[in-house]
């Protein structure tokens, strides 16, 4: 796979990411197809402490939780920078 299609592939990763994160959509179906079982994540917020998450379960239902917690957002992207 040449370095600009990864760079791409990892862009349209992350805005069906944000894309889930904006219509609230954390079903496991969605989520699957960003993050696999052996996934690790590190969330800061506001609303709760910094949470580290293994697993795509995990993951899962720590979106719920805090967005459960959030009454509106708001998920932008742009101007990806590549090291």
């Amino acid at each position: 796979m040449s370095e600009a299609i990864a760079k791409i592939e990892i862009i349209e990763l992350l805005s069906k990411y944000l894309l889930c994160l904006y219509e609230r959509r954390f079903d496991y179906d969605s989520f699957s197809k960003i993050f696999t079982d052996n996934a690790e994540i590190n969330i800061q917020s506001k609303v709760m402490p910094v949470k580290e998450c293994r697993g795509l379960k995990e993951i899962r239902d720590l979106h719920v939780s805090l967005f459960r917690l959030i009454k509106s957002s708001h998920h932008q992207s742009g101007d990806f920078v590549f090291i």
